[in-house]
């Protein structure tokens, strides 16, 4: 059944609701006159083909208009949803771009801050390579290379 629908999607739906709306009343048209046949002479012999073909078409055209708004609910839905998609990926442009500078500005703390430890050791090189224990400025100048440098920023 979904081949059907699926070759039917090529026409353009405009034609097809006027065709399935054609179907459904000459459908009730056959059904209706094949319950008047009676009253014209010689006809009475086609009251059961007419009949029969009439429902079959109203039932075909009933069918088809009913897969064709569950066709129409989907496609809605669809359209929804790629806008929901649309609006989520702009949001993540937006958010990258937040997160990319903010990434960017703690590296640049951190680097400044390993340059700033790495000058102070340099400059306290004499003091710890003066005698063989390690010396109080040797563990304050550790622990300064140690500690988080973003955690300042925060204070």
């Amino acid at each position: 059944m979904g081949q059907i629908h699926w070759m039917l999607s090529f026409i353009p739906d405009g034609i097809l609701l006027w065709i399935y709306y054609i179907m459904l009343f000459g459908g009730l048209g056959l059904y209706i006159a094949s319950k008047l046949v009676n009253l014209i002479p010689l006809m009475g012999q086609y009251k059961l083909p007419a009949e029969l073909v009439g429902v079959g078409v109203l039932c075909c055209a009933c069918w088809f208009l009913g897969g064709n708004g569950v066709e129409m609910a989907w496609r809605e839905r669809v359209a929804e949803l790629e806008a929901k998609i649309k609006d989520a990926e702009e949001n993540s442009r937006k958010v990258n771009t937040v997160i990319e500078t903010k990434v960017v500005e703690r590296v640049r703390i951190v680097e400044k801050k390993v340059d700033v430890v790495r000058t102070v050791i340099q400059k306290d090189k004499e003091l710890i390579n003066a005698e063989c224990k390690v010396p109080e400025i040797a563990v304050i100048d550790y622990n300064k290379a140690v500690a988080d440098p973003l955690e300042e920023t925060k204070k």
